[in-house]
């Protein structure tokens, strides 16, 4: 899961705090180890991975850009609001956020950026979804961009996943097992 390849290809992440100690194990860096993860799939007409962070860091979106221009990119994307408390109450599992409270750690948010804190802490700024697309939109022509809703994934699936079926040219009436939840702790 979230391979993040393309945020760190080659390299290590600039973080100076990580709060998710499985966040720097799940990194496949190497770009042969990278491409491995596909070898199982390779018969297959589409094959992918999902790494939060591609749109929220412009390096990656730009590594994107550059590996893999011909790329679909589905974007599915959360409540902003919903997913500034998931990753705050997720960290204060895990004993990664420091703070107590939310409203501190949004104040302290500006300088843990300035810091180079892992995105996961990057509350708000990580939430502005449109300045995201926006950079996208810059580097990859909107065809080749689904955005998705998690809302509307989880009230009505099929649906939901039929209209991204649609998007990539699959028959939309493919039934691929919706009904299990993934990674629903928060």
């Amino acid at each position: 899961k979230e391979p993040g390849f393309v945020c760190f290809a080659g390299g290590t992440p600039p973080f100076t705090h990580n709060g998710d100690p499985n966040f720097s194990g799940q990194l496949v860096l190497d770009e042969a180890d990278y491409f491995d993860l596909f070898t199982p799939g390779a018969d297959r007409r589409y094959r992918g991975e999902s790494s939060s962070f591609y749109l929220y860091i412009d390096d990656a979106q730009a590594e994107l850009a550059r590996r893999f221009p011909d790329a679909k990119l589905l974007i599915v994307l959360r409540d902003p609001i919903d997913r500034i408390w998931s990753s705050f109450n997720y960290l204060r599992r895990l004993g990664g956020e420091p703070l107590e409270t939310l409203d501190a750690a949004l104040d302290a948010e500006p300088q843990r950026i300035a810091d180079h804190w892992e995105p996961l802490f990057h509350y708000v700024a990580e939430s502005r979804y449109s300045e995201q697309l926006t950079r996208l939109y810059q580097r990859f022509d909107r065809s080749q961009v689904h955005v998705a809703v998690l809302e509307r994934l989880q009230d009505d699936g099929p649906a939901e996943m039929a209209r991204i079926f649609t998007w990539l040219g699959i028959d939309p009436d493919a039934d691929v097992g919706v009904e299990v939840r993934h990674n629903s702790a928060g």
